[in-house]
């Protein structure tokens, strides 16, 4: 229910958007270059190794929540 309907990882994309938000406001490209560094690194080490423990934990139903649920809400 609620935001974990449309996205498995709201607070993610939340940091994500955050740093673009400040790209767009500062318009320093290290705001930018970041937030690809955080979305590579949250996409490829956190997420991955989140989604194993949950897995372990609940099983079949996180399972099924994993196909049903987009991992970012876009794609």
């Amino acid at each position: 229910t609620g935001i974990f309907a449309y996205c498995r990882n709201p607070m993610y994309m939340a940091f994500i958007i955050f740093q673009l938000s400040m790209f767009l406001t500062f318009e320093n490209v290290v705001y930018f270059l970041s937030s690809l560094g955080l979305f590579f690194w949250i996409n490829n080490y956190v997420i991955p190794r989140e989604e194993r423990y949950l897995i372990d934990t609940f099983g079949d139903e996180y399972s099924r929540y994993l196909t049903a649920v987009k991992k970012w809400m876009f794609f």
